[in-house]
């Protein structure tokens, strides 16, 4: 990689200034419809990275969730017998995302990893922060035959059920590494750090690689605290 930067360095030293806004004008014209918004929010500075949320997007999205607005459905129907006729004899469900807010979350949290690469950390904690406590409302499918017995689907069982795909060991890595760049005291993210690892999303993840801080880490002395 910093190979990689240094020869773009070096190229954008020879280039005169009309020719880096022709190289960007050629960008742009060659760009889909759909991404020509996000590429100019880029250019302006509001975002930086293309391929990421606005973050008032994200906002939304999370306070639509906490206040029950965006919910995931709940659908179970009784099978006496399977699609190949063999006697089954058992309740089968499904969740559902309506509101299409879980590609939304993966590319929230994907883009929150650019932002660490960028080292934007207080920008990309404050939304990991938000996103991994995220709980919807379980709402009956008009469909259903019977009700879901729980209330609540946090990411861990949207995980769980399949209707949300992650790496739980990048995610916590990636929160850990943006919370204590962007949380001063040590006390602090400390706390952040040891309420995550509580978190049934992260129980079962790679301790180790999950802490991006070396032993003698004053950080990590406060953790073990």
């Amino acid at each position: 990689m910093d190979r990689f930067l240094d020869k773009i360095k070096e190229q954008l030293m020879r280039m005169k200034e009309n020719e880096k806004d022709e190289w960007i004008l050629s960008q742009a014209k060659i760009l889909p419809e759909w991404k020509q918004e996000d590429f100019y929010k880029s250019v302006c500075g509001i975002k930086k990275v293309i391929d990421m949320p606005d973050r008032t997007e994200i906002a939304e999205l999370c306070e639509k969730v906490r206040n029950g607005e965006i919910t995931v459905e709940y659908e179970t129907h009784y099978v006496e017998f399977d699609d190949y006729g063999h006697f089954h004899d058992d309740w089968e469900y499904v969740f559902y995302d309506p509101e299409n807010a879980m590609p939304v979350i993966v590319s929230a949290i994907k883009g929150c990893h650019d932002l660490i690469v960028l080292e934007e950390y207080k920008d990309a904690f404050e939304i990991l922060d938000d996103i991994i406590r995220l709980e919807f409302v379980i709402e009956d499918h008009p469909d259903t035959d019977d009700v879901c017995g729980e209330d609540y689907m946090d990411l861990d069982m949207a995980v769980h059920e399949r209707i949300l795909s992650l790496n739980r060991d990048d995610l916590l890595r990636d929160y850990i590494e943006a919370c204590r760049h962007s949380i001063k005291d040590r006390g602090s993210a400390a706390e952040k750090i040891v309420a995550a690892f509580e978190m049934e999303l992260f129980k079962n993840c790679n301790v180790r690689y999950c802490m991006p801080v070396s032993e003698n880490d004053l950080l990590l002395q406060e953790i073990r605290k």
